[in-house]
């Protein structure tokens, strides 16, 4: 049986539910997240992350890369 990440959009089957944590950091291997990316996973629009990037609620991306920590931000706020 299949059930979405909380805060996400991404799908897990309930036995992998305690290896969320390793599924979710393997999505950084290539050196951070693109906004479309982090947009696709968070459901939110891109022009919407990037407010808030201006507004200060979340550091700017490195190189157009979020990184984990961001994205978890992201998904908290």
């Amino acid at each position: 049986m299949n059930w979405i990440i909380p805060g996400t959009t991404l799908e897990a089957s309930r036995a992998e539910a305690g290896r969320v944590n390793e599924l979710f950091r393997s999505l950084f291997l290539a050196g951070g997240l693109t906004l479309s990316q982090v947009s696709a996973i968070s459901s939110l629009e891109s022009h919407t992350i990037q407010n808030w990037v201006k507004r200060g609620f979340l550091s700017p991306p490195v190189n157009k890369r979020y990184s984990m920590e961001q994205v978890c931000r992201i998904l908290n706020i």
